[in-house]
């Protein structure tokens, strides 16, 4: 049996798709950037990997969402500064 190392890079921006098809089951894994996973591999199994690109809100960290489309409030001494 061979086992292959799969790594998705943390600054990779994207997900790794992985699909692992024995015996007429698929199984299906997605990566995360900084995630990873060992596949076995046979003479019976097929794997096939790909990389799909991420949405830029779905880069971002969890629950930076319910700042989108909201304008940027400063603090009244940083506006006299920035604004």
């Amino acid at each position: 049996m061979t086992v292959i190392f799969v790594e998705n890079a943390l600054e990779s921006g994207n997900i790794v798709k992985i699909i692992e098809t024995f015996g007429g089951h698929t199984i299906r894994r997605e990566l995360r950037p900084g995630e990873n996973a060992r596949v076995s591999v046979s003479r019976y199994k097929s794997i096939v990997v790909e990389e799909v690109s991420l949405r830029p809100t779905e880069a971002q960290v969890p629950g930076a969402e319910r700042w989108d489309g909201q304008p940027d409030t400063w603090p009244s001494f940083l506006q006299r500064r920035c604004g």
